[in-house]
């Protein structure tokens, strides 16, 4: 019982391949002094040979634990889908083929999932969420956009193909990215934890803008399902989703704000998102998304001034500071008097 508590002790967060060697060397030396331990309350003689094989048994016994248990985690981890911090490290591996294909054919997707992460995982760390999650779930989140790249915004450089495409066809085009990213998942044994980033980061939100755009263009008497122009859900259904959800928001309204004006895409989330919890990560997330894209432009240019990530989200105000009415007026009244 103490050597399993000195083991889990030792190991604390299993972030690389040798905390099992130091948590096995820990486990050896605790087990050495265990069994002298016994020795003297079973009122043996404490003779030198009896004191080194204690010691000897002990540290062995630490190092068989370490050698069977970084032998058997990988077996564990797929038998039971247990995914620890080093599988999730491995995961971040920038040469796996759908991280590298990613890069290649939707350089822009491959750059905002970096950032998306950078985001998540610092909310992550400020609510207590598992940061390391949310950063490695960012990373997969979009792997379904590189199947059409170029019908992304992120992805284009030039003329935009929704300007020549009916409002449903650009919809079903835009969604699916969820279904191929889940069906890809499933091909690279994706770990079921980071195959939820993929569904679940869109949430049930519309498109609001191909939805206004279809109903703008409708015939008379013809009617627009909503449904058509929904993404397929589910919700967030835990904790690093929603915040990730949260962060692909924001960073994706600070990206456009500081390039455009255009609005073509609608952020607007929370209403999938509930949790008391997303309030604190919103307010971590938004500074540091409007920081990232800061714009050295005017005053009324600037991409933190109307991040619509923050208009279903209470509970933070804006970092500017409100001067009151009195002080105002009596400012006005001073600049008139100067004038005459």
């Amino acid at each position: 019982m103490i050597s399993c508590a000195a083991a889990v002790y030792g190991i604390g967060r299993y972030r690389e391949r040798q905390s099992v060697t130091l948590a096995g060397l820990f486990v050896g030396v605790v087990n050495a002094a265990m069994a002298i331990a016994l020795l003297a309350y079973a009122e043996q003689p404490l003779t030198l040979n009896s004191i080194l094989l204690a010691l000897g048994l002990g540290f062995v016994g630490g190092l068989l634990t370490a050698i069977f248990a970084a032998g058997g985690l990988p077996i564990n981890e797929s038998l039971f889908g247990i995914l620890t911090d080093v599988k999730l490290l491995e995961l971040s591996n920038a040469d796996l083929p759908v991280l590298g294909q990613l890069a290649l054919r939707a350089p822009g997707t491959n750059q905002h999932s970096h950032a998306v992460g950078q985001l998540a995982e610092d909310a992550s760390r400020a609510v207590g969420a598992n940061p390391l999650l949310a950063r490695i779930g960012a990373l997969y989140h979009d792997i379904g956009k590189v199947a059409a790249p170029e019908y992304f915004v992120e992805n284009q450089q030039g003329e935009n193909p929704h300007d020549h495409m009916r409002p449903s066809q650009s919809a079903r085009i835009i969604t699916s990215h969820v279904t191929y990213g889940v069906k890809l998942a499933k091909e690279i044994n994706l770990p079921k934890k980071i195959a939820d980033f993929i569904p679940q980061h869109h949430g049930t939100r519309t498109l609001h803008f191909f939805l206004r755009k279809a109903q703008a263009e409708a015939k008379p008497g013809e009617v627009i399902d909503e449904k058509d122009f929904r993404y397929p859900g589910p919700k967030p259904q835990f904790k690093e989703a929603a915040i990730m959800m949260l962060a692909d928001s924001c960073e994706a309204a600070a990206r456009f704000a500081s390039a455009s004006r255009s609005g073509k895409h609608s952020f607007d989330r929370g209403e999938n998102c509930r949790r008391g919890d997303h309030r604190w990560s919103a307010g971590r997330v938004r500074p540091d998304a409007s920081g990232n894209y800061h714009h050295s432009g005017s005053h009324d240019q600037r991409p933190n001034r109307h991040l619509p990530c923050s208009d279903r989200l209470s509970g933070f105000q804006s970092s500017q500071p409100q001067r009151p009415a009195g002080q105002i007026a009596r400012r006005r009244t001073r600049q008139r008097r100067a004038r005459h």
